[in-house]
């Protein structure tokens, strides 16, 4: 393993005018950022961890190249997800150091918080982010739906609106940084909940950033059938050349649908036949009762939010506003 020389002052040196910078410029330095290497990165900004700090406990989850721990580090419940197999050449390290590289610069308060990583020494790669003991969105639904069969897995209005509204603001955050980030994976699975129930968006696997085309201010579109198929939106499971940041609010109508009704969009459709549903016939779940208890503004919101076209879905913006909007005109309907 190299061993690195300690940074120099002048290797982040461009980074500390940005505020100085036109839009255009602020692209070109984030994409420069993205080129630093992630040891200089580490050290400059305080975050690469000693990995015998770090008390691995029991197994809670295991994706595609990485196993995550519920671990202890300086006294602190946390989540650590570890790669598999510890080399550098592997496609699931080149997705963990891509989720790395993103999730080390964004801070939120519906983001799953990044509390460091370990990069260097003998060791596979490990990111560190805060343990939330409340479960997922999807676990939670479908344990709600056991102990409250009445239910149905349906939380109150006053609590569902507040995921909606988590959710959008994270959404909202991400598609906003001065370069915009997919999350394009969004799912009840990867929503976390806190004890007091405030949702929070994890898992940047998938996570893409678009930097501006300084000639015509248009994003670079990203490519790749990526997600979940029932909340993936059409364009992807197309595989079309093209897409963009829409691709999430695509997928946030889709759990505000999941939110509302309490189950999964299109639960026990095969594969193949949900595929051609969505993408090929725009078949979309029924919105006849989240209109009856939420209302029609926030019917017609997930309507929007899951249109076909992607020029035609709002802006993360405009889906927070009108979220506002409908909690504030009490609209979101009642109990």
């Amino acid at each position: 393993m190299a061993v690195h020389a300690p940074i120099a002052s002048q290797d982040l040196q461009s980074f500390d005018d940005e505020s100085q910078r036109s839009r255009s410029d602020s692209d070109i330095l984030v994409s420069e950022y993205h080129a630093v290497p992630l040891h200089v990165r580490a050290q400059a900004e305080a975050w690469e961890l000693p990995r015998e700090e770090i008390q691995f406990s029991n197994v809670i989850g295991e994706g595609e190249g990485g196993i995550v721990y519920h671990c202890r580090w300086r006294g602190l419940d946390c989540v650590a997800k570890k790669l598999a197999q510890d080399s550098n050449a592997s496609a699931e390290y080149a997705d963990m150091i891509n989720e790395l590289s993103t999730v080390s610069r964004l801070r939120h308060p519906n983001l799953v918080l990044f509390l460091g990583a370990c990069t260097k020494g003998n060791g596979p790669l490990i990111i560190l982010s805060e343990y939330l003991p409340g479960r997922n969105l999807a676990d939670y639904t479908a344990k709600q739906r056991q102990i409250k069969p009445r239910s149905r897995g349906r939380s109150t209005m006053e609590v569902s609106y507040t995921w909606c509204m988590d959710l959008a603001r994270a959404i909202c955050y991400l598609h906003n940084c001065t370069t915009p980030v997919i999350h394009r994976d969004l799912k009840p699975a990867n929503l976390l909940l806190t004890d007091d129930l405030r949702l929070k968006v994890s898992d940047f696997g998938l996570c893409k950033t678009l930097l501006k085309d300084s000639a015509d201010g248009k994003p670079y579109k990203m490519t790749g059938n990526k997600g979940t198929l029932q909340y993936m939106a059409p364009e992807v499971i197309q595989c079309l050349p093209t897409y963009n940041e829409k691709v999430d609010i695509y997928s946030a109508g889709m759990i505000f649908w999941f939110i509302g009704m309490g189950c999964e969009p299109f639960e026990g459709v095969g594969a193949e036949v949900l595929s051609q549903w969505i993408a090929a016939q725009g078949k979309r779940p029924p919105l006849d009762e989240i209109v009856m208890r939420l209302g029609e503004e926030f019917g017609g919101l997930i309507n929007r939010c899951w249109d076909g076209e992607p020029e035609l879905r709002p802006s993360a913006d405009q889906v927070v506003e009108e979220l506002e909007l409908i909690w504030k005109n009490e609209k979101f309907g009642k109990k």
